[in-house]
């Protein structure tokens, strides 16, 4: 009688024991978090670098100059050109010895238009005016003599870096702008 109370104990321990090792210890393998965050810039008067850029560019037809590519009595391919458009302006707020370089502009997602030419940093003073000349695509019917500008948008990435002559601050920057063409 009493081996057999001795085993049942045993079984009984011998399960509780398997049980425990399968059962999680109240402890926690893994967590997961959705976390987001919004940043915002504000303006510093006490900032050494001053970045403006526009809010989006709306290139009008009006505006623009009509150029041919090609043309038989009347223009059959051509586009809308427009010069020194204001893409970026950086302020110098410190020391008068920032150096803006390595100034590009890419289209998102290669998407060709507007398409950005001839891109140029124009120093003025204290302040920095990064220019571009943009173009749009035109549809140019045979035999009419003026163009038709073709809609389309997309997103310029205005991307530069910025330093001081002696090379103690430098900070690269980053600016999207939506472009349209109307």
């Amino acid at each position: 009688m009493r081996s057999r109370t001795v085993r049942r104990v045993g079984v009984g321990l011998l399960a509780l024991g398997t049980i425990w090792v399968m059962v999680s210890s109240g402890a926690f393998d893994m967590t997961e978090a959705n976390r987001g965050v919004d940043v915002t810039v504000a303006e510093d008067p006490d900032a050494f670098v001053g970045v403006g850029t526009p809010d989006s560019l709306v290139l009008e037809e009006v505006d623009g100059e009509q150029v041919c590519n090609f043309s038989i009595i009347t223009c059959l391919d051509g586009f809308y050109e427009y010069e020194n458009e204001e893409l970026a302006t950086f302020t110098d707020r410190a020391s008068g010895d920032i150096v803006v370089d390595g100034t590009d502009v890419s289209v998102d997602g290669g998407v060709s238009d507007p398409s950005v030419e001839n891109i140029d940093v124009v120093e003025n003073n204290d302040e920095y005016v990064v220019e571009g000349d943009l173009t749009c695509d035109a549809d140019c019917p045979p035999f009419v003599v003026d163009c038709d500008q073709i809609a389309s948008s997309t997103t310029l990435t205005v991307d530069a870096d910025i330093g001081t002559t002696d090379g103690t601050f430098g900070v690269e920057l980053e600016r999207e702008i939506p472009a349209e063409c109307q």
